[in-house]
Parts: C-alpha cells; sequence; structure tokens
C-alpha cells in the first residue's frame, strides 16, 4: 500500500470518527425522537456515501414497519410510507433481524420490492436492537 493511499485512509477514517463524535453529542442532548432521529439519517448517510438512508421502525402490531426518517434522494416521499414486515429489503431484515449487504448481481431475497428499490444497485441493511435485544427497527443505506 502506497504512502499516499495510507493517508488517504487515514483521513477518511479521522472524517468518519468526526461524524461519529457529532452524532454522539446530538445523541444525548436531543430529546426529541423524530429530531434524533432525522439526526442519525443525515449523518449515517454521509457517514456510508448513500444516496437515501432511512430508518424504518416496526410499528405496535410487528407486522408492519413505517419509514420514521429518511435522508437523501426521495426522503420526503418515503416518510411516514407504511409496509408490511413481508415487502422490501427493510421488512426482510426487520423479520429476519439479520443484516443485508445487496448488490445488483445478488439474487432478489425479498417477496416484493418497495417502489425505489427498483433499480437500486447496491443496499446495506442493519437491524436497530434495544437494550434487551428486541428489534424495533433498522436503518437502510
Amino acid at each position: 500500500m502506497s504512502k499516499q493511499n495510507c493517508a488517504q485512509q487515514l483521513k477518511n477514517r479521522e472524517d468518519e470518527l468526526q461524524v461519529l463524535r457529532e452524532v454522539a453529542e446530538h445523541i444525548v442532548a436531543e430529546t426529541n425522537l423524530p429530531k434524533l432521529l432525522q439526526l442519525v439519517a443525515d449523518r449515517a448517510r454521509v457517514l456510508i456515501g448513500a444516496e437515501t438512508l432511512l430508518i424504518p421502525l416496526l410499528d405496535q402490531s410487528r407486522e408492519t414497519y413505517s419509514y420514521a426518517a429518511a435522508s437523501g434522494k426521495d426522503a420526503e416521499s418515503i416518510i411516514g410510507s407504511t409496509f408490511h414486515i413481508r415487502i422490501g429489503m427493510c421488512g426482510w431484515v426487520l423479520r429476519k433481524e439479520t443484516p443485508l449487504l445487496y448488490g445488483e448481481t445478488d439474487a432478489w431475497p425479498m417477496d416484493e420490492m418497495t417502489r425505489w428499490e427498483k433499480g437500486q444497485h447496491s443496499a446495506l441493511l442493519v437491524p436497530l436492537h434495544t437494550q434487551s435485544h428486541k428489534i424495533i427497527g433498522g436503518l437502510s443505506g
């Protein structure tokens, strides 16, 4: 690995740590859940370089999920949308309680797509759990 490549990787890690510090500072200070979720969506999108970052949360029934926050492309039209847990990548992650890394050459593992998943080249999704390990939602970039 070249000296220039190592320096760039170090710079990238420093930038990532700075974003994490900013998020941590806001998380401690923010008491408004919708604002906090939006902050996390905005910062996580930048951190992973995603076109869109979504935060789906399971509804009380645990059979549907709604997008509580979104950042990036089409965010305004996505926030508040509700889907059955069998629909889309987010539903798959919430049902399986496991992360999903999807690339355009991978087979589609879900039952149905949401309208913004069509033509998607890649995605990284991770579940969000409470301290008692109960799944409550996820992050989708």
